[in-house]
């Protein structure tokens, strides 16, 4: 397609070996707290898409005083927990609740702050081969 498209489609998976989370637990006293520790692995599998269009050089054959691109980019993520890890050090208080802690943090559950879909969009100023400068909507 020349210079006026460019596109990239392209599938991924990563898996998260002994991630650090946050474990819901108490302290003496009954005070709930969270512990940072290793919580298990997860596992992010997603597919993701590049466009970028430049409608100047689609009609025409050069640009003496630069172009402007309009891209967008897109990702569809699912991240979940595929194994979990009792931490000792969420059980050092005999009072913490050792089924509350496994419903939080079980095999299958969506991984926190991990979001399922990713977009961006913006244009970029293109002048020559020398500067580009990108805005993002």
């Amino acid at each position: 397609f020349g210079q006026w498209l460019q596109f990239d489609l392209g599938v991924f998976e990563l898996r998260y070996n002994n991630r650090v989370g946050l474990l819901p637990g108490s302290l003496p006293g009954n005070t709930n707290t969270n512990f940072v520790t290793n919580v298990g692995d997860s596992l992010h599998r997603g597919a993701e898409g590049y466009l970028e269009i430049d409608p100047l050089l689609a009609f025409t054959d050069s640009a003496p005083f630069g172009s402007v691109s309009f891209f967008t980019s897109s990702a569809n993520v699912n991240a979940r927990y595929v194994r979990w890890e009792q931490s000792a050090s969420a059980f050092t208080n005999p009072g913490n609740n050792l089924t509350n802690i496994k419903n939080n943090f079980r095999v299958g559950n969506l991984v926190e702050n991990a979001p399922s879909q990713i977009h961006r969009y913006g244009l970029t100023y293109h002048f020559k081969n020398t500067f580009s400068i990108t805005y993002l909507i």
